[in-house]
């Protein structure tokens, strides 16, 4: 297993929330192309990435609505975990 830190920094709210919203969108691209590759190849949507797409919707509305003091700042930490496995798990 591999930790990858990829953010580590002090952030103004808007500057955070710029950082996660991309990450977000990105990831909100990626489970729309999945559902895309898998309704043309297979005639039907893939429910792992529909389901994802939701919940990535719903906390880009949650990060979107954050009121904080933008007399502040905010730091922000997100690390990955790698871990090869023997199959696809959700």
């Amino acid at each position: 297993m591999k930790n990858l830190t990829l953010i580590n920094g002090i952030f103004t709210p808007e500057e955070m929330k710029e950082v996660v919203i991309n990450m977000i969108s990105n990831k909100i691209n990626f489970h729309h192309l999945k559902n895309l590759r898998n309704l043309e190849r297979e005639g039907i949507e893939d429910q792992n990435s529909k389901k994802r797409l939701d919940e990535l919707h719903q906390l880009k509305k949650e990060i979107i609505e954050m009121n904080l003091d933008e007399n502040k700042c905010v730091k922000l930490k997100s690390t990955i975990e790698i871990e090869v496995v023997e199959t696809i798990e959700n």
